[in-house]
């Protein structure tokens, strides 16, 4: 059997990305049960910057019906040795290659049909420099009306960089067609 090997993020060592893995996990099952979606729905999920695999594997565990088109370059330095072998050797080891269809391509060009109930990324979009806002509307343009985006770069737990993240929320909410609302409250509790 092969063994699944989700990589090594650029800026960390393997303990560090398992370690990020973990937490991010947490974060999205988190995320997953706030919006509401039945987990035995069939839904179409679109992976945006799929990697190796690991966020798609987060989410068929928790939808066990769904099926995940996952899409990524599957080049560059944020990942060193991603490619679309290894993400389907991964897929295969897990037991949910059935369920996925990766797609090589770039998110800043790629044209999806409206046809996807919930959209994840994770630590990808910081690696787009300026080239997010595009992936953000293929983004927004893939998603049904009334689904979900949910995007691991936004999630913060301080108040570090305030400014700039609220910059960001607020560039990128034409897109999704919504209002971002950031109060987020310092070590004393006060709002920022």
């Amino acid at each position: 059997m092969t063994e699944v090997d989700f990589g090594v993020y650029h800026h960390t060592s393997r303990e560090g990305s398992d370690a990020a893995r973990e937490a991010a996990k947490v974060v999205f099952l988190e995320a997953f049960s706030k919006t509401g979606i039945d987990t035995n729905a069939s839904i179409k999920v679109l992976d945006a910057g799929c990697g190796l695999g690991f966020l798609t594997y987060v989410v068929l565990s928790h939808y066990p019906k769904a099926t995940v088109t996952a899409v990524d370059k599957f080049e560059g330095n944020s990942l060193p040795g991603n490619s679309l072998e290894r993400a389907k050797k991964n897929a295969e080891a897990l037991g949910i290659s059935e369920r996925v269809e990766f797609v090589a391509s770039d998110l800043t060009t790629i044209n999806l049909k409206a046809e996807y109930d919930l959209a994840v990324s994770n630590l990808v979009f910081h690696n787009l420099w300026r080239k997010k806002r595009a992936a953000y509307k293929a983004v927004a343009e893939s998603l049904k009306a009334g689904s979900y985006f949910l995007n691991g770069d936004l999630f913060i737990r301080t108040n570090l960089f305030v400014n700039p993240l609220r910059r960001e929320l607020n560039a990128t909410a034409d897109f999704f067609g919504a209002d971002f609302v950031l109060n987020p409250k310092g070590p004393s509790g006060a709002t920022s």
